[in-house]
């Protein structure tokens, strides 16, 4: 008696696992490239960071809403720690990337706006999230003063700039390939 009894609590429990499972599989899987749903929030972030009044706790439904894909969980990593230092500009940025991403699924090559981050990053004391940027642009070939001199100075060991060339940096344009 006691076995029948377990067993069909053991079945019931793992029926109950895997209800819980597939849904929450399901709801991790939503996929980001053309999500509407997540286009529409980047929009609505958007004014708060333009009136520069936007704290990271703004970017809880984003966070959760892209968290299946890996590019773009990074991209609001990134922004979020923006967030937290008012990097108002940069957040910007940032969102302009994350909506193109999720617009076309295609990651738009920004070295300038990656050295830009990198410089941001290592003021806020963000160690880790600078060299993943200069990791970035160092896989990247281009042919650009400002990148260059900026690369060159920083494997020099001087790893700091003046605020006017990470706007700079910040309002390069693109690559294309």
């Amino acid at each position: 008696m006691k076995i029948k009894t377990l067993l069909v609590l053991l079945i019931i429990a793992l029926i109950a696992l895997d209800v819980i499972f597939f849904s929450v599989f399901k709801k991790s899987n939503t996929p980001v490239v053309g999500n509407k749903d997540i286009l529409n929030e980047i929009d609505r972030l958007l004014l708060p960071v333009d009136s520069q009044n936007i704290t990271e706790k703004d970017f809880g439904t984003l966070t959760k809403m892209v968290r299946s894909d890996k590019y773009a969980s990074g991209e609001v990593n990134e922004i979020v720690t923006l967030a937290k230092y008012k990097e108002y500009a940069h957040i910007g940025h940032g969102l302009g990337s994350l909506y193109q991403y999720v617009k076309t699924g295609q990651a738009p090559v920004c070295p300038g706006h990656l050295l830009s981050h990198y410089y941001v990053f290592l003021k806020h004391g963000e160690k880790d999230l600078a060299e993943e940027n200069l990791n970035e642009v160092e896989n990247l070939s281009f042919n650009n003063t400002l990148f260059t001199k900026s690369l060159n100075r920083i494997y020099s060991g001087n790893t700091s700039t003046s605020e006017t060339e990470i706007s700079q940096l910040a309002d390069a344009p693109c690559l294309s390939y």
